[in-house]
């Protein structure tokens, strides 16, 4: 996945994790995988600009770098939070989660 990883780092779909790193066996949580995809959706010109969504309860958790990209995916469908009103922007994210908005994305 190297040359996937070049890619998306020319791209600036992905940035790693500093010290031009990425760590591709860690976890990811679910904030930097809205990161991820928003960018990938704006790269390919289908990001909706929409505005801020700040209706989950712990939306003062999510990060400054991924708070567009949360409302954007929020705006959009793809993301619709939890039943309990969260997003929980730090948490990993399951395969399960990954796969929900692998396929709203792709939509």
């Amino acid at each position: 996945y190297g040359k996937e990883i070049a890619v998306a780092k020319e791209l600036g779909i992905i940035n790693g994790v500093g010290d031009n790193a990425f760590m591709p066996e860690t976890a990811i949580t679910r904030q930097d995988l809205m990161t991820i995809c928003a960018r990938a959706l704006e790269t390919l010109g289908r990001l909706e600009k929409n505005g801020e969504n700040t209706s989950f309860t712990d939306s003062d958790a999510i990060s400054d770098y991924a708070r567009d990209a949360v409302n954007q995916m929020t705006a959009m469908g793809i993301i619709k939070g939890n039943p309990d009103g969260t997003v929980k922007p730090l948490s990993n994210t399951t395969r399960a989660e990954a796969a929900v908005i692998m396929e709203r994305v792709l939509v």
